[in-house]
């Protein structure tokens, strides 16, 4: 009577590895495939084609980054630029003809560069009204009630 006891918990147990180890894995891959979709998605916004920008924006908002909101957000306000001489996408402030630069990668600041440098992300009305409603979803899936609240109002307004 112990012995199958014994069997019964040792299958448990090993059966409770296996399912762990296969959560942790496929949580690993979903990471790395998530990472993928958003640097895919940045490259698609540095093509001239809108209708490739609006996939990347979709995909940039599908891949759940952190970095995601802030992104899509400077690109709404025309704040997200390339270096027109590596294509180095980066966050921009501009006054007087210079830019202060951070990349959006991993936002190390590159410093104050002339304007002339740089090539605006642009975007048409079409994209502008997407990026509204991609902006309001990924707000809507904010734990912050009043971040959801403010994504609700903006949706019905």
């Amino acid at each position: 009577m112990h012995l199958p006891q014994r069997c019964a918990r040792n299958v448990t147990g090993i059966l409770l590895l296996v399912l762990t180890s296969f959560l942790l894995l496929a949580g690993l891959s979903l990471a790395g495939e998530n990472k993928t979709q958003f640097n895919e998605g940045l490259s698609l916004l540095l093509q001239k084609n809108f209708n490739l920008k609006g996939k990347g924006i979709q995909q940039i908002a599908d891949s759940g980054d952190i970095r995601s909101r802030q992104l899509l957000q400077a690109l709404l306000e025309g704040r997200l630029f390339r270096v027109k001489k590596d294509n180095t996408l980066v966050y921009a402030v501009t006054e007087d003809g210079k830019a202060a630069i951070t990349t959006v990668l991993d936002g190390t600041s590159l410093g104050v560069v002339k304007k002339r440098k740089l090539k605006k992300i642009t975007i048409n009305n079409s994209l502008r009204t997407r990026l509204k409603g991609v902006l309001a979803a990924i707000d809507i899936g904010n734990p912050a009630p009043g971040v959801r609240l403010g994504a609700v109002n903006k949706l019905l307004t």
